[in-house]
Order: C-alpha cells, then sequence, then structure tokens
C-alpha cells in the first residue's frame, strides 16, 4: 500500500512537472492589444497592361512578433484600379472602342478575416502577391512556375509576384496606418514583340494556329521552377532555367491578318502577334544600358515661321543583358527568330521588356 502511495505521488509529479516544462506546452504567444492598418501600392505595369491594383488581387500578411507569428493572412486591397470601355473615332474615321484606366496608388488593404494586430516586442510586416494558400513561412514563400506557363486573360494573377514589407520594425502599438510602400516586382511580364510574316511564310501559316512559345536565354537564368522567396531578404532559391515554354489554351491562336489599303499602297499583312510571358528578372543585376538613336523636329534656325528641322538624337535605354531565342511552334513545325539584345523600359510611369525579334524566321 505504501509503494502505491508513493508511486502515485511520483507520477503525479512527474505529470505536474511535464505539464508546467516550456517544451512540451509549445511556443508562448501573447493576446492583440490592436489591430493594425496597413496599405500599400503596387505601380508597376504588370496586371495585365494595367496600373495599380487590380479585381481579383490577392494579398499574403505575416506578422513577426514575440510570441506566435501571424501567418499568411489573406488580404485584398480597399480599392481598385477601373477600366471603361471608350468608343472613339480613328485617324481613318473608324469608330474604335477602347480602354481607359483609373489608377489607383497607396489603398488601404482590408482583412478577409482575421486581422493582423500588435502583440509584444518588436513587430515586422511582410506582404506579397498573388496570395499562396497553405504558405507557412514568410521566408519561404513559394513561387509560380514560370518555366512552364499557359497564356490566358488571368495570365497575371497566375504568375505576377510582388511583395513589400515595413522599412523599420514597430515597436509600440499605434492605430495610425502603416504604409508598406510600392511592392517590388519579382515576375517581370515581357512582351515579345510580334514578326511581319513574308508573302512565302504568309501562305504556309496564314491559316495554322500558333500552339507554343519557347524562349531561350543564351546568358541569364530567367525561370524558377521550384522557387521559394525570402520575403525578409529577397532570396530566391529553387531550380533555376533558362527556357521559359508558354502554350496556348483552346488549341491555339491565329496569325494576325491586316486588311491593306491599296488607294497608299500599303499590301495586306500577316503577322505573328505579339506574346506576353513573365521572367524572373533582378533589375538590379541582368539589366545594363546602351544608347538609341531617335529622330526630333527642333527649331534649328530659331524661326517660328519656317518649318522645324529632324535632328538625330541619342538617349539611354535599359536592357536586358546576353542575347535570346524564341522559338514558335506553328501548326505543329517549330520557327526560330532571334534577337541580338532586348530593349527595356523602366520608367516610373511605363515598366514593361519588349524584344526587338529578326524580321524573318528561319
Amino acid at each position: 500500500m505504501k509503494n502505491l502511495i508513493k508511486f502515485s505521488f511520483v507520477a503525479a509529479a512527474i505529470a505536474l512537472a511535464t505539464a508546467c516544462d516550456p517544451a512540451e506546452q509549445g511556443p508562448v504567444d501573447y493576446p492583440i492589444e490592436g489591430n493594425f492598418t496597413i496599405s500599400a501600392s503596387y505601380s508597376a505595369m504588370v496586371h495585365g497592361g494595367g496600373y495599380g491594383w487590380r479585381i481579383g488581387e490577392k494579398i499574403g500578411v505575416f506578422v513577426t512578433s514575440e510570441g506566435v507569428a501571424q501567418a499568411n493572412l489573406l488580404y485584398t486591397p480597399s480599392d481598385t484600379s477601373k477600366v471603361t470601355m471608350v468608343t472613339g473615332t480613328n485617324y481613318w474615321g473608324e469608330v474604335e472602342t477602347y480602354e481607359e484606366r483609373s489608377v489607383v496608388g497607396d489603398v488601404e488593404l482590408t482583412a478577409a478575416s482575421e486581422v493582423a494586430g500588435f502583440k509584444k516586442g518588436e513587430h515586422n510586416i511582410y506582404a506579397y502577391t498573388q496570395y499562396v494558400e497553405g504558405a507557412t513561412d514568410y521566408t519561404a514563400v513559394p513561387l509560380p512556375n514560370l518555366a512552364a506557363q499557359v497564356s490566358d486573360d488571368k495570365s497575371w494573377m497566375n504568375y505576377g509576384f510582388g511583395y513589400a514589407k515595413t522599412a523599420a520594425a514597430i515597436k509600440e502599438y499605434s492605430s495610425a496606418n502603416i504604409s508598406l510602400g510600392d511592392f517590388k516586382v519579382v515576375t517581370w511580364p515581357i512582351s515579345i514583340k510580334g514578326i511581319e510574316l513574308t508573302d512565302a511564310q504568309a501562305n504556309i501559316m496564314k491559316d495554322q494556329k500558333i500552339t507554343s512559345v519557347k524562349l531561350v536565354s543564351t546568358d541569364l537564368d530567367i525561370a524558377v521552377t521550384d522557387g521559394k522567396i525570402n520575403l525578409a531578404t529577397g532570396e530566391i532559391t529553387g531550380t533555376k532555367s533558362k527556357e521559359i515554354v508558354v502554350t496556348f489554351p483552346d488549341g491555339g491562336i491565329d496569325v494576325e491578318f491586316e486588311a491593306g489599303i491599296p488607294a497608299f499602297g500599303w499590301p495586306d499583312v500577316y503577322m505573328i502577334p505579339t506574346v506576353s510571358v513573365y521572367a524572373n528578372i533582378d533589375t538590379e543585376k541582368d539589366i545594363t544600358t546602351r544608347q538609341e538613336e531617335y529622330t526630333a523636329y527642333e527649331d534649328t534656325d530659331n524661326n517660328p515661321d519656317t518649318a522645324k528641322e529632324a535632328v538625330t538624337k541619342y538617349k539611354d535605354v535599359a536592357c536586358l543583358k546576353g542575347s535570346f531565342t524564341v522559338v514558335y511552334t506553328i501548326g505543329g513545325v517549330e520557327y526560330t527568330a532571334t534577337t541580338v539584345s532586348s530593349t527595356q523600359k523602366l520608367a516610373a510611369t511605363d515598366e514593361y521588356m519588349a524584344f526587338p525579334l529578326a524580321t524573318t524566321l528561319q
């Protein structure tokens, strides 16, 4: 009986000690003292040709502090850019319908359910888009696989990726708005310029479907197949690739046709259309500059009554380093175009990349 009582006391002591062991209890957490108000902007032209937040945008938010981190909270922008269809008359007197966009800048981000808040100690806020279901670690958020893409009207959502973070740690709670600033682009949209076909090429291709486009870089890693990004440092890990293959749904896309104007001596034109792809481009390492010639019309004789003269000038243009090959699959046959370098505009209001391809296919 004494041994039984003694054993019971020992068992109870062990159980009590185990219950009080922090390692067995898990990490210590703290209650939220107040909710954060967060805002951000996304000004880069990566949303299918529009600036600012778009309808359908989903944002993941992480908050680190003492205690358990708040992981992958779902947010959406409180306001988005609007698209209005406008009808007007072009130079030829033809009625055309085109898009006009109203742009939004830094807007408040709205929580879908759980709200990020202040707990204890220093806080850092990390955000990214597009939202990845199941992401749990802000140092290893999955990136889209850009090596294999399907081109459609949701490409900006499927392959676009950007992130932002607080500029400094938050040490005290405040109900004032916290702006994360402008989201940094990780996956850039690249516009591969269309190619005008010769008569011989048009006779072969005009009734065929373009089923895929392969972009190959000789120098740069332009895709990561199993990539992850550390939102704190921007470091990307994963298997790098110099190739991107874009396929088109529903059997492919058509060769474009533009009717000529015989009165002006302009013939009918068949073209391989411009194609957009997304690529992992580091604008700090993968970009160089070159001079590009252009023509300006100036009053060279300081006489406003005389015609302005054409003057040749030069400007610095940002370029992707290296050379590229583009392979089109048309009617089951591969055709190759090459380019020595790419031109790229990276102005504050016009961010895109475009490749000047050879005018003939091999």
